[in-house]
C-alpha cells in the first residue's frame, strides 16, 4: 500500500499563512513562481562595436587595451626581476639567470683585506647585551656562592651552629613543614576486604 501525498491547494496555503502567521502579509506567489512578464531581460540596445567572444560573451574592452594591460604587467614582471637580480635574491622556478651569482661573490671576495665569514645559525646566537647580563649574573652567582660556602666551613671550624639553627623559631625545621602533624608513623595498614 503506497503512501499518496495530499494534494494542497492554493487556498489551503492561505488558511495555513493566516493561521500561523497573522501580522506578516500575504506572499503573492505560492506555487507557480514569479509570473514571466514581471521580469524583463536587460537588452543593450546600443551596439558599441566591441562584438563578442566565442563563448557568446559581450566584449569590454577593445584589442589595444588589452595589449596595454599585457605590456604592463609583462614591464612589471621584468622590474621585479631586475630588483631581485639586483638585491642577490634566488630567482623563481623557471626564470633563467643573465649573471651568475657567484661570479658576484668571488669579486667581493677577492678584494685584498676583505674576508667573509660564513653565517652563524641566526636562532641560535644571542646579542652582546644578553651576553654580558648572562656573565654578569653568573659571576654574582660565584661569588654568591663562595661566599655561602666559606660561611658553612667558619661555623664548622667554631663548632656554632649554622646561622639557620641559632635563630630562636617558632616554626618547624622543613621535614616538619613537608610532612605536617599527619604523619603515619605506623608501618602498613593491612584491610581485609
Amino acid at each position: 500500500m503506497a503512501l499518496q501525498a495530499p494534494t494542497v491547494t492554493i487556498d489551503d496555503l492561505h488558511a495555513f499563512h493566516a493561521k500561523h502567521f497573522p501580522h506578516a502579509p500575504t506572499p503573492e506567489q505560492f506555487l507557480h513562481g514569479v509570473a514571466q512578464d514581471a521580469t524583463e531581460e536587460y537588452h543593450d540596445e546600443e551596439d558599441d562595436g566591441l562584438g563578442y567572444y566565442s563563448d557568446g560573451t559581450k566584449r569590454t574592452i577593445t584589442d589595444e587595451q588589452i595589449a596595454m594591460f599585457r605590456h604592463s604587467e609583462i614591464q612589471a614582471i621584468l622590474r621585479k626581476r631586475r630588483l631581485r637580480r639586483e638585491a642577490g635574491e634566488l630567482s623563481e622556478e623557471g626564470e633563467v639567470e643573465t649573471e651568475p651569482k657567484d661570479a658576484a661573490s668571488s669579486a667581493s671576495a677577492s678584494t685584498p683585506g676583505h674576508t667573509t665569514r660564513p653565517k652563524a645559525q641566526q636562532w641560535a646566537t644571542s646579542s652582546d647585551r644578553t651576553k654580558k647580563r648572562n656573565k654578569k649574573n653568573r659571576d654574582k652567582y660565584k661569588v654568591k656562592k663562595r661566599e655561602m660556602k666559606l660561611e658553612r666551613e667558619r661555623t664548622k671550624k667554631d663548632g656554632r651552629l649554622s646561622p639557620y639553627h641559632e635563630s630562636e623559631s617558632d616554626e618547624w625545621d622543613p621535614w616538619h613543614q613537608a610532612n605536617g602533624p599527619d604523619v603515619q608513623k605506623e608501618d602498613k595498614l593491612e584491610l581485609d576486604y
